[in-house]
């Protein structure tokens, strides 16, 4: 009985101590302009969606874009996909995925993809 306590409070221990790491991503887009295309900025690898978020908006309005605002978050894959009609975005647990998705979401024949951005781990 001592034993098994002993070990579960080792593994307890290790556990509480073992290093939790996110790969958070963001995909934020700019309000439309006289394109329907966006202006956007999509973004992983960091440690929290908050600061994902944060950088997300920042790409996205250093690439020109004015009043962006988040519009996806994702831990693995994210991908946006426009035309001169529509965009759209998606997620997934791989590139092709979250590409696919985005394309569907686009929902026009003409949508390619613009972007996407994969956390390896």
């Amino acid at each position: 009985m001592l034993k098994n306590l002993i070990c579960a409070l080792i593994l307890l221990t290790e556990i509480a101590i073992w290093p939790v790491w996110s790969h958070a991503g963001a995909i934020a887009v700019a309000s439309a302009g006289s394109s329907v295309v966006p202006k956007f900025g999509i973004v992983v690898g960091y440690k929290t969606v908050a600061e994902a978020e944060k950088a997300a908006i920042d790409k996205c309005m250093a690439n020109g874009g004015a009043n962006c605002r988040v519009v996806g978050k994702f831990e693995r894959c994210g991908a946006i996909a426009a035309s001169d009609v529509a965009f759209g975005i998606g997620v997934g647990s791989s590139g092709r995925l979250a590409r696919n998705k985005a394309l569907s979401v686009c929902g026009s024949v003409e949508c390619q993809v613009l972007d996407n951005a994969c956390e390896d781990y």
